[in-house]
């Protein structure tokens, strides 16, 4: 488990097998008030960890528009937030 898909395939064995999907692991991961995961994402909205925020953001955006470059979800959601 060296590479970085090894490791992200772990992860996702060790999810089903808590019954957690990575959507559900994620949203708990980024709404949960636990001080030990509050520690871990305490950079998610500052300029030390923005550019990997974008990323994360970026990847999100990317899959939207992969399964249909016409599906207007993504961008009714960003104008929605604006």
């Amino acid at each position: 488990m060296k590479t970085k898909l090894g490791k992200v395939l772990h992860v996702c064995k060790t999810l089903q097998q808590l019954s957690l999907t990575p959507k559900k692991f994620f949203v708990a991961f980024l709404e949960t008030s636990n001080i030990d995961l509050a520690i871990r994402r305490q950079y998610w909205g500052t300029l030390t960890g923005w550019d990997l925020t974008l990323d994360v953001l970026h990847a999100i955006r990317n899959l939207t528009y992969k399964s249909d470059p016409q599906n207007p979800l993504w961008r009714n959601f960003i104008l929605d937030e604006a």
